[in-house]
């Protein structure tokens, strides 16, 4: 049973030894244990995206913060800088989980939900960064960044997996 477990937590799922006969339904505390950890992190990361999609909707709008917004630094505006802020941690502390998914599953030669998920918030992060770098570095100001897209499906998925 051991090889067995090892060798389905190398492919990136938990496993564990079920004992039948102890009164306890089986496996209950470890299920409480994993939806707490999920609504932990579903609830970080409402607290970061929740922020950015605001700034992108309400704040545009907004008089009282349209010229905050629209205040640039080198070339790029405020509220880009403070998107990246918000959506660095949703990136790589609350998705850490589909990294480690992806790299497991890839390592095993198969690609999963884990992988699709990795990719597709590492380029809509990665793309807006390099926007950001290259409004710097050439001097326009034009570029259009995705940080609340990367942030919204970390968050909508970890919805998902909460429910």
């Amino acid at each position: 049973p051991r090889t067995i477990i090892s060798a389905v937590e190398d492919c990136g799922f938990g496993c564990s030894l079920l004992y039948v006969g102890d009164g306890k339904e089986g496996g209950s505390e470890k299920r409480t244990t994993e939806a707490e950890e999920y609504w932990s992190l579903l609830l970080s990361a409402l607290m970061y995206t929740v922020p950015i999609i605001l700034i992108n909707i309400a704040f545009t709008r907004a008089d009282l913060f349209k010229d905050f917004i629209k205040t640039q630094v080198l070339d790029v505006k405020i509220s880009t800088y403070i998107q990246w802020a918000l959506a660095t941690p949703v990136q790589f502390v609350v998705g850490r989980r589909f990294y480690i998914g992806a790299y497991k599953s890839l390592k095993h030669g198969s690609a999963n939900m884990d992988v699709l998920v990795a990719m597709a918030t590492n380029v809509a992060y990665f793309a807006s960064v390099f926007t950001i770098f290259h409004c710097v570095t050439i001097g326009h100001n034009y570029g259009k960044t995705f940080f609340d897209t990367s942030s919204m499906l970390i968050t909508v998925i970890f919805l998902g997996k909460d429910l």
